[in-house]
């Protein structure tokens, strides 16, 4: 038992003392390498270094990273610059052993001719995701082993014949998600050993023959997602064996046109991707159905039939407009205008089929009247011919072609150039502003009239002179007066009377008409004592004869101005009635007002008056019959009945 504990003892100390020298040796490697890595470059910001080979790989948005940074000692074998770049940058020429490029997400527009330190080292060029509309020919052309070239998800239309000149080694080209619509013809001619090609997810409408004939070790053709209503059989033949080809995503005419796509989709349909998603698009009656599902008694051609088109119409000049000509959608056909002048257009997806066939098309024309003033004519996807500034150069037949494989019919349409003042909506705008400025006169004439007739005692369009107000001691003889002519007429103490009331206005607009507050405040005259005769024989008969005679020459003038008075108001009667009911409301309540004021102090008048005179010799009676006032909004009028009796 003894000997086993110190066996297991002997075994722990052996086991510390190999742990220790273990650890002095790691430490004293540790503390080597420090030292061996403090001579080394430092490797630069965003960059992955190999200090062995003394290479990096360099990866950084554009702002914030600096080609100049990395050491002479380090060659950079892979380089990604994104995030905002819109020129190729010129720092690159430094780097001598740059393998791949990558320029990707950034906002190129133009690829000129490319240079780099060594071009002959380049193998993978990354210009995807940027915003290229232009490509120069031969701007590739030092890369001679340059082995993938992406340019996909740009802005890509159409490409120079010598786009990819010196490109001999290629084997991977992507140009998927772009605006191609044709190729022209030779342009892939150079890249003999391209391997793939993928042109999906653009506007191809037509392949002309010839365009893969030099790609035989090509392995995998993309065309889906496209235009393409048929290939040609020589097309066709083109492909090699051994090429896989995707062509699903586009709308195929299932008409005599495809009869040779449809035969090698029978015998090779191992070399199409996804061939039960091909289907028909036209004609109609057909829509839907599986291509492969065909046979040659399905396809049917027919000579076009222009379904639509627009009639002869005049044009204002400067204008612009579209006229429409289209097939019926049971045949599949391709449409050309011919103006006036005989030169044909069509749209720019159509030109390279319609040179199959020898005709030769613009896709617009431009006529320039001036430096900055100038007409266009041009051609829709959907064969609509538009045109822009209308002018006398377009005066004539335009005549419509659609045409296929088996014929073709026209229609013939005119225009005419016509001049107009104004058009439309010039004369709409004119007419709106008359109706809008006559409102607005008319409003205004309206408002100063009934501004006028409101205050009609200090406006001159109402024919009424201001009249002195009497004074309440002064002495009245009235006489009968009857308007025989249904006009209207006033005493001079109405008139005084409503004079009054206009220039207590405010109140009498708050007070009811029948209210004795309404009435003018004034004290009542003291009453006269009735002499006896037996006093008049005592003051004298020569007082007597005074106090007669005055107040005879006191009436008498009275009446005269009282005759006058009536005659004035006769004449000027219809006139102050019509202002009076143009006023509304507002003046019916001043005139109401006024004329019960009015009588009431003819009344007070006659009243002091009576008291005054007495029942002397002179036995003069003196008393009012009637006063009658009738106002209200359909007819106002005024009657007077004054009686004298002596």
């Amino acid at each position: 038992m003894l000997q086993k504990v110190l066996a297991v003892v002997f075994l722990i100390a052996a086991w510390n003392k190999h742990m220790i020298s273990q650890s002095v040796y790691i430490k004293d490697v540790i503390t080597h390498a420090s030292k061996k890595n403090s001579s080394s470059p430092k490797c630069p910001q965003f960059c992955v270094c190999e200090h062995s080979k003394q290479e990096a790989s360099c990866n950084s948005y554009y702002e914030g990273f600096s080609i100049q940074s990395i050491p002479q000692t380090f060659t950079v074998r892979h380089l990604n610059i994104f995030g905002g770049l819109k020129s190729f940058p010129l720092e690159v020429q430094s780097l001598k052993g740059l393998q791949i490029l990558d320029l990707s997400r950034n906002a190129l527009t133009t690829i000129d001719m490319l240079h780099v330190g060594n071009p002959g080292l380049l193998e993978e060029l990354d210009l995807s995701s940027n915003d290229i509309v232009k490509i120069s020919s031969g701007a590739f052309s030092e890369f001679k082993n340059l082995k993938i070239l992406s340019l996909s998800e740009n802005k890509l239309q159409t490409f120079p014949k010598d786009a990819f000149k010196g490109l001999a080694n290629l084997k991977t080209l992507h140009l998927r998600f772009n605006k191609i619509y044709s190729f022209p013809l030779g342009l892939f001619n150079p890249l003999y050993f391209l391997e793939e090609l993928d042109l999906r997810n653009n506007n191809i409408h037509w392949i002309a023959e010839g365009t893969f004939q030099n790609l035989t070790n090509l392995k995998t053709l993309q065309l889906s997602e496209n235009a393409l209503t048929s290939l040609s059989g020589k097309v066709v033949s083109e492909i090699n064996n051994y090429t896989v080809i995707g062509l699903h995503g586009n709308p195929w005419d299932c008409s005599c046109e495809l009869e040779n796509f449809l035969e090698f989709l029978t015998q090779q349909k191992l070399r199409v991707s996804n061939p039960d998603l091909l289907d028909c698009y036209s004609p109609f009656r057909m829509r839907g159905t599986k291509l492969q599902d065909l046979t040659q008694n399905d396809l049917k051609c027919d000579i076009p039939h222009i379904d639509k088109v627009t009639n002869s119409l005049e044009v204002p000049v400067s204008s612009s407009g579209s006229i429409h000509c289209r097939a019926s959608p049971e045949i599949y056909a391709i449409g050309y205008w011919i103006t006036p002048q005989g030169v044909k257009i069509s749209h720019k997806y159509n030109q390279e089929m319609l040179e199959q066939i020898n005709i030769t098309t613009l896709s617009h024309l431009k006529y320039k009247h001036s430096i900055e003033d100038f007409s266009e004519l041009f051609i829709t996807e959907n064969n609509t011919l538009t045109f822009t500034n209308f002018r006398g150069v377009f005066n004539g037949t335009f005549t419509c072609v659609l045409i296929n494989s088996h014929g073709n019919d026209t229609a013939n349409l005119t225009l005419t150039a016509v001049t107009k003042l104004f058009t439309i909506e010039w004369v709409g705008m004119v007419y709106g502003g008359v109706s809008a400025l006559t409102a607005l006169v008319f409003g205004l004439l309206v408002g100063m009239i009934k501004l006028c007739a409101i205050h009609f005692c200090k406006c001159s369009c109402v024919l009424v002179e201001q009249r002195e107000k009497p004074k309440v001691a002064m002495d009245y003889t009235f006489e009968v007066y009857t308007d025989d002519q249904n006009s209207s007429s006033r005493s001079l103490d109405d008139q005084d009377s409503y004079d009054d009331s206009y220039q207590n206005e405010e109140s009498l607009l708050k007070v009811p008409v029948n209210s004795p507050v309404a009435r003018t405040p004034r004290s009542s005259p003291k009453k006269c004592a009735t002499p006896t005769p037996e006093e008049y024989l005592e003051k004298g008969r020569s007082n007597t004869s005074y106090t007669l005679n005055e107040v005879k020459i006191t009436l008498e003038k009275k009446m005269e101005k009282v005759r006058n008075r009536v005659h004035s108001i006769r004449e000027s009667g219809s006139q102050y009635l019509t202002t009076i009911k143009d006023s509304g409301s507002i003046a019916a309540n001043r005139v109401r007002a006024g004329v019960a004021m009015g009588v009431e102090q003819v009344k007070f008048g006659v009243m002091s008056m009576k008291e005054f005179c007495g029942t002397g010799e002179m036995a003069q009676t003196i008393s009012v019959v009637s006063v009658n006032t009738d106002v209200d909004s359909e007819e106002r009028s005024t009657k007077v009945t004054k009686m004298t009796t002596l």
